[in-house]
Parts: structure tokens; sequence; C-alpha cells
């Protein structure tokens, strides 16, 4: 027998994260203690999620291996996914094919069929979720903001309570989720799957980062907007990074069409550079490296690229706007 995709919906498992934060601030009350922070374990895979949390604030950085050193205060069940499994015998064909979210309009959508975008696409309806709970006074929504990124971590900061959704494969090989809570126009408490946080700068007057990329770290800035929001160019980071090789081959694409010539062309000859041969499309983009992503709230990327020399040490930029179409190319420094 051959299974049909997987579907889940969306409200359903609202309602089962909502159970269970509310269970596990139960927990928490009925031992005399107000939640200042949950952690969500999610291992959707095996249709499971563990809720940990605290009275406590949360230590800086944080490292979700903790979350295991406190009791678990509740745990709970995927309920659609559990009975999809259910119906898998030895004998069962699983069909290789996107799982489907049936929406609050009823409309269907695709999450590709792996255990990490399961949970990604979990964490974000958890936050959502978080978010209608605003009613209670452990979950206050002033303020509430969501940062996700494609590294399986969503977090939601809020005047009364920290909320961490983590992949359990993130949360058990004890890789960090920094926080960092920024200056007070741009509260936030930010998770990244790197190896720092983003700290706001003040000398440059944004939040900075790093991100590993292909085996590269990358330093990532996010700009706010004039309302100091940083979601904005959260989400054109989440955007842009979640399905990052095909803009970077994009990218390349651009500086071969606008950089190419100027290289063979102008710095060969008028450089004396004329007995070095001209440089093919894959030799140009191959001493390329990435070194930077900055993010704006309108939507522009800009990416740096260290051009290996072949424009005696200037930096590569090439520039996205909004709407995924490069406008600009130079070789500034």
């Amino acid at each position: 027998m051959q299974l049909p995709p997987m579907k889940c919906t969306v409200s359903t498992i609202q309602q089962e994260l909502i159970a269970a934060a509310v269970e596990a601030q139960e927990v928490l009350k009925r031992a005399g203690q107000q939640t200042a922070w949950l952690v969500f374990i999610l291992d959707a895979g095996n249709a499971s999620f563990y809720v940990y949390g605290g009275s406590e604030p949360l230590p800086q950085p944080l490292d979700p291996g903790l979350a295991f050193c406190e009791d678990e205060l509740t745990a709970g069940e995927f309920s659609e996914i559990a009975a999809y499994q259910d119906q898998i015998t030895a004998e069962t064909e699983i069909p290789d094919a996107p799982y489907l979210f049936e929406l609050e309009d009823g409309q269907l959508e695709q999450v590709a069929a792996s255990d990490a975008a399961l949970n990604q696409r979990i964490a974000e309806i958890g936050v959502a979720a978080m978010q209608t709970l605003s009613p209670l006074p452990a979950f206050p929504h002033e303020h509430a903001r969501l940062f996700a990124f494609p590294a399986f971590q969503a977090a939601i900061h809020t005047r009364g309570c920290q909320i961490i959704f983590a992949d359990d494969e993130v949360a058990c090989h004890g890789e960090r989720l920094e926080t960092f809570i920024g200056p007070p126009a741009a509260q936030a408490l930010i998770t990244l799957d790197a190896p720092d946080s983003l700290r706001y700068e003040e000398r440059l007057g944004c939040y900075t980062g790093k991100v590993e990329i292909g085996g590269v770290l990358v330093t990532l800035m996010l700009y706010t907007g004039e309302e100091d929001d940083l979601s904005p160019a959260l989400r054109r980071a989440r955007e842009v990074l979640a399905d990052f090789a095909a803009y970077h081959l994009r990218a390349e694409a651009y500086a071969v069409q606008e950089l190419l010539p100027l290289k063979n062309e102008h710095w060969r000859e008028d450089l004396g550079d004329d007995e070095e041969p001209p440089l093919t499309p894959e030799q140009f983009t191959s001493r390329m490296t990435l070194e930077a992503l900055v993010f704006y709230a309108e939507g522009d990327v800009t990416f740096y690229y260290n051009d290996g020399d072949m424009f005696y040490g200037h930096t590569i930029e090439l520039v996205m706007d909004a709407a995924g179409e490069f406008f600009h190319a130079d070789i500034p420094g």
C-alpha cells in the first residue's frame, strides 16, 4: 500500500502547542513559580515535543542543553503526524513528496518532506500560536516580535516570558542559542544558527552576526527601518538564506555580466596586465569568496565578495532589490 502525502492542519498544531504551554504554566504555578521562560524541543519526525521551563531569567548566552538540566514540565504529541505514522508498516510505501499543511482558509501549503523542514514550519506555527496567549498574565503581547531563521529555531521575547522553539537535533547536540537584548527602542531576543548571535553595534548603527554558508563564515549586517523595527530586515534575511544557493548563482551571473568585461578589458590592458590570459566566467566566479551580506528594512540586500586579487584587493559589491533583481555592481575599496 502506498500512502498519500502527510497532511497536517495548522490550527490543530496551534491548539496542541497552546495546550502544552498552558499546562507547563500550570505546573510552575502549582510549584509557586511564575513562568519566565519555556523551551519547546520539537521532534515532529517522531510526532512528539517536550516543554521545559523555569521561573528565573534565561542565562545569556543560552545553551539549549541547559533545558535538559531542568525538569520536563510536559510532553505533547502532534496527533495528525502520529495518526499518519500509525499507518506505516514494513510493506507501506511512503511517498517522496512534500508534506501538506492546511491553512485557515483551506489552502494547502507544501513543506519539504524532511524532519528539519517539518520542525522549522512547526516552530513558525508555534510562535504565531504563542502570540494568541496574550490574555494570560505570563504571556503579555506587548512588543512581542518573531525572529525565525532556517536554523529550526524561533523565538518570541516579551516583557513577561521568553519562548523558544528548537529542533531536537540542534538542542541535543548542544549548539548555542545565543541571546541578546537590544537597545530599549528595539528590544528583541534573537536566535541564529551561527557561532554568534546578532548584536547591536552602536558604531555601525546596525545588528551584526555570523552565519556559516558553504563552509565559509559570513558576516551578517541588518539595519532597522525608520521606526527602529528589526523585523523587516530579519524577514528578508530569512527569505534569502532559506534559498541562498539560488541567490548566490544569480549574484555570480550578475558579477560576470557587469565586472568580467571590466577585468578582461580595462584591468588587463590599461593596467599592464595584458600578459595575463583573459579569465573565463568559471575562473572569475571561482575566485570570488562571499564575505558579508547586508539586509535593509526596505528589502535591498548587498553581497560583498573578496575579489581573489582580481582587482588588486578591491571588494566586489553587488546589490539586489526587494524583488530579487540585481541592479548595481562595483569594486569599492
